[in-house]
């Protein structure tokens, strides 16, 4: 399962997010979208994802994991055959990249996936969340390398890199509906006295929980300047004077630096507190930020791919390391649903506000170092994050 997994990773997560980084970017040059337009269409897909959280765990226990998977694919495939042969206008982006794409990549990727492995791992949790979350990076790699090379020899034919990624979504379908099973068959269901804690973990009572929110506050402050720079990364990097294969690089580089992020957070989540480690990581992408605002030369390209990379791909470990141990494993689904509208609902809003600030003021110095700044506060934060108090299991819900 861990291999499948991390495959459904790759593909669905790796070619939709940094692949479209350049294909988006160069159908924006040919149709002749603003900058906000282009963050616009990411935005929506962010927000899709986050509001159809609550939705996304209805289906996985009305359907299962496996259809749920399986079903996400096969929309996600829809959205990339739209852009691959219909959409040549801003309201045909938005509905097939942002509300199509989005639905796909949010139904078959981080929750479900997530989800997947706390089922079938009790040992080593952590360390089998980075490897699934890795393979989405080496998906990052892969993508942007292969659809970069599409791009120059094709004559920036950025519909043929849409029809690549549909027809490998379409066999990630296939795959996900033959090989997943949601769960150990010696495993049954939860045993009673989980089913009991996770009754009393209220919507309500989950809201009102600082915890809950001090992650937020850290999912928001790793995954709002990712997802700006893969809508913005690529023209900010061209309007300092790098070639777009140089710029191309540091997509390639972010994602590989994530998956070595993830990696040493995976194999200190279950040792050392992983706010600690969330700290950590934090600083890094306040450092990472604000070396890119003026990365001038290939070196400081890969400085801030290190620095952003690792401390992204930390942070998304830390999130499920924190979630499991500081209120435990039987809530998981529960608390990831919960938190999705918030986390990744405002994390949408970052491609389209930073692409605004450029608009307005010709520069992404505003937008990025406003997201420098949120790290860095989230930093300080984490330090001050304590485990959730149980409720007892039996009383009245909340």
């Amino acid at each position: 399962m861990l291999g499948v997994a991390a495959l459904i990773s790759l593909v669905n997560t790796g070619f939709p997010y940094f692949g479209a980084s350049l294909l988006n970017t160069a159908m924006a040059q040919q149709l002749g979208f603003e900058r906000s337009l282009l963050g616009l269409g990411f935005t929506v897909m962010l927000l899709i994802q986050g509001l159809c959280g609550p939705l996304i765990m209805l289906a996985m226990q009305r359907l299962g994991i496996r259809a749920t998977i399986t079903i996400g694919s096969l929309i996600l495939c829809i959205g990339a055959t739209l852009m691959a042969t219909v959409i040549d206008s801003a309201i045909g982006y938005i509905v097939a990249f942002g509300l199509v794409v989005g639905i796909g990549v949010g139904a078959s990727t981080y929750i479900p996936t997530q989800t997947l492995i706390a089922h079938w791992f009790d040992r080593h949790r952590a360390l089998a969340f980075s490897i699934v979350m890795i393979a989405g990076g080496f998906g990052g790699v892969l993508a942007p390398a292969l659809l970069s090379r599409m791009l120059e020899t094709g004559d920036g034919d950025w519909r043929a890199g849409w029809k690549l990624i549909a027809a490998t979504v379409f066999v990630i379908a296939l795959i996900a509906w033959l090989l997943l099973r949601d769960r150990r068959s010696s495993q049954g269901e939860a045993s009673a006295a989980d089913a009991a804690v996770a009754a009393q973990w209220t919507t309500a009572r989950l809201l009102r929980t600082p915890l809950i929110w001090t992650i937020v506050l850290g999912e928001l402050a790793v995954g709002m300047p990712i997802m700006s720079f893969f809508a913005h990364g690529i023209s900010h990097l061209r309007s300092l004077g790098h070639e777009p294969a140089q710029a191309s690089i540091a997509v390639g580089l972010l994602a590989a630096t994530g998956a070595l992020g993830q990696l040493a957070a995976g194999l200190l989540g279950d040792r050392v507190d992983p706010r600690y480690v969330w700290c950590a990581a934090l600083l890094g992408v306040t450092a990472g930020l604000s070396l890119m605002l003026r990365a001038d030369s290939v070196a400081s390209i890969y400085g801030f791919g290190l620095l952003l990379g690792c401390g992204y791909g930390a942070g998304l470990i830390c999130k499920s390391a924190m979630i499991g141990r500081y209120l435990g494993p039987a809530v998981f689904g529960k608390v990831m649903g919960t938190m999705a509208p918030a986390s990744i609902g405002l994390t949408a809003l970052s491609p389209y506000l930073v692409g605004l600030s450029y608009d307005r003021s010709g520069s992404y110095v505003y937008g990025f170092g406003a997201l420098a700044l949120l790290a860095l506060v989230a930093a300080v934060a984490q330090l001050f994050a304590r485990p959730a108090i149980a409720p007892v299991a039996g009383a009245t819900p909340a």
